[in-house]
């Protein structure tokens, strides 16, 4: 009986060995089949956010290109504009000193005009007022005498 119980615990032993075995193959292959199905998953959901991304990097290519057109013009319009009004500043400028050297000049015939008019003008009281010092030093000396 020992030896039919012996023989029966090893086919059993090697039934079960086998059934576990076979299980693992198919869990295996399950598996390996299941890997292979997730990397093509992958492979085609890489490849589609690849295409989205480069869409929306050459979108964002598209919208900086006309951004930099504009701030160029902008620029360019920004740079004739002060352009513009520092020609603007610099003939006023030149105006200015071009009136202020004809005030000038006016201001120095007056200045002149005027010293000559004072200088008359003193003379001509000088002159009285010698002529009234005189008459009276004359009267003082003939009161004296």
């Amino acid at each position: 009986i020992s030896e039919a119980a012996i023989v029966i615990q090893s086919r059993w032993r090697s039934y079960r060995a086998q059934h576990c075995f076979m299980r693992r193959v198919a869990v295996t292959q399950t598996l390996e089949a299941q890997a292979a199905a997730a990397i093509c998953i992958q492979s085609y959901w890489l490849g589609y956010i690849c295409r989205v991304d480069i869409a929306r990097k050459k979108r964002e290519q598209m919208k900086m290109e006309s951004a930099a057109v504009v701030v160029q013009s902008k620029w360019r319009a920004h740079r004739a504009t002060q352009w513009f009004h520092a020609s603007v500043r610099s003939i006023v400028m030149l105006q200015a000193w071009s009136r202020s050297m004809t005030v000038l000049r006016l201001r120095k015939q007056q200045t002149k005009a005027a010293l000559s008019i004072q200088r008359a003008w003193r003379q001509a009281v000088a002159a009285e007022q010698a002529e009234a010092d005189r008459r009276a030093s004359v009267r003082i000396q003939a009161q004296w005498r």
